[in-house]
């Protein structure tokens, strides 16, 4: 068996997660880890697919078919399985909106050495002031060396008023 990833992209409607199904499960591919979300009235997915190498070939080519139903499929190869050793940190990020502030989380989780394994980002009209409110949650990889608090301190400098809630993974 073999790991592919699927990105999908197309315009929002009922039926789109089922159109994909059909066609991994014709294919005898098992769908996997996924992520999927409406984003400004397109429906964008992300999502692994274990399959028979032999299989691949119809695959793509029934899965390409589905631009015909406005479905663009991108497949690519899967990347190398992470070091189990490495610890995980679970990120909530609150802050008032600016631009660039996705930029400034990113590069101070990068100068630390951190890597992303997701980050889910959404800007909500605040409870008490509604002013627009920058809220996300993030799932980081660190080194062993690395101290998880170091992020936190990093990220809370970002702004005086940028709330950091930090978690260990139980992995």
């Amino acid at each position: 068996m073999k790991t592919i990833i699927l990105t999908v992209i197309s315009p929002d409607r009922p039926g789109l997660v089922q159109m994909l199904s059909d066609v991994i499960v014709k294919h005898g591919g098992s769908w996997g880890q996924s992520s999927m979300a409406n984003l400004a009235g397109q429906f964008a997915g992300i999502l692994t697919i274990m399959v028979e190498e032999t299989n691949l070939p119809a695959l793509n080519k029934d899965l390409q078919a589905l631009s015909k139903q406005g479905m663009t499929v991108t497949i690519s190869a899967s990347g190398n399985i992470a070091d189990r050793d490495l610890q995980v940190v679970w990120l909530e990020i609150t802050g008032h909106d600016k631009p660039g502030i996705v930029h400034e989380v990113a590069s101070a989780c990068s100068d630390l050495g951190a890597n992303l394994l997701s980050l889910e980002t959404d800007v909500v009209s605040g409870s008490m002031s509604g002013e627009a409110m920058f809220v996300a949650s993030a799932e980081l990889q660190l080194a062993a060396h690395i101290d998880p608090e170091d992020v936190r301190d990093a990220l809370e400098q970002l702004s005086d008023d940028l709330m950091v809630d930090l978690a260990l993974s139980d992995q």
